[in-house]
């Protein structure tokens, strides 16, 4: 939903939708679709592919052909993440100004395999790397003095922030642990000095509520980043807001 907003706000009017054709992906797209067309843009035509797809460049070329500004892409992470982005630019998709938009594709686990392919992707996501604030910094200093090799990601931080929210509710009963005041605690818990910026969860859907950045991939002293452009504050599931009305 915000990478919809973001890209109306733009003046990206029309776009064609590339899921993964899976639940994770078709909801991806029915909220894209949802949000983008409300938001008066149009959307050109909406493309499945099958999760087991090794070879996109059918489905790329579909894309160019499409008379869209943008493509927006929802992929499983890994192999199709990256077999996608080389189909996008070999086919010349980036060359004819057709703007990537997606979610976790440029995932820093996955980052620097993609090499300068990946230069200049648009995604939405809750989490860089290079997320500018001191819990960032800490956490990534604390995470590369623990391994070395460990990569700050959505998993890394999401695992960080868990355990968090259990020393703090461990802490407020004093050590002694009851179940049932532990989700009263967690139903109502907020940090708002997470890695990723300030999270809380939302006691009616219990839920996390977050920022949403939208970042660009960019080469900075040698090593593939995303960088944030803009920030979404405190995004709600809006599956579940639509759901609870």
């Amino acid at each position: 939903v915000p990478m919809a907003q973001w890209a109306a706000k733009n003046n990206i009017k029309k776009v064609v939708t590339a899921v993964t054709d899976y639940g994770p992906g078709i909801d991806a797209e029915t909220a894209w679709k949802s949000e983008f067309t409300k938001q008066g843009g149009t959307v050109v035509e909406s493309i499945r592919m099958p999760i087991a797809t090794t070879d996109f460049s059918p489905f790329v070329q579909r894309i160019k052909a499409s008379g869209a500004q943008a493509v927006y892409t929802f992929l499983p992470g890994g192999p199709p993440n990256l077999g996608f982005v080389k189909a996008y630019n070999e086919n010349g998709l980036a060359k004819a100004g057709i703007q990537f938009l997606g979610t976790a594709e440029t995932d820093e686990f996955d980052l620097q395999k993609f090499g300068d392919s990946a230069l200049g992707l648009t995604t939405a996501f809750h989490y860089s790397a290079v997320h500018e604030s001191p819990a960032n910094k800490a956490f990534v200093d604390a995470l590369k003095k623990k391994d070395p090799n460990a990569i700050a990601n959505y998993a890394s931080v999401g695992a960080w922030d868990g355990m968090q929210a259990i020393c703090d509710v461990v802490a407020a009963q004093g050590g002694k642990v009851d179940g049932d005041k532990t989700m009263l605690l967690l139903r109502g818990w907020k940090n708002p000095n997470s890695p990723r910026g300030p999270i809380e969860i939302d006691p009616r859907t219990r839920d996390i509520v977050q920022n949403e950045y939208v970042r660009e991939t960019k080469r900075v002293g040698g090593i593939m980043k995303n960088v944030e452009l803009e920030t979404f504050p405190m995004v709600k599931d809006p599956w579940k807001e639509f759901s609870q009305k």
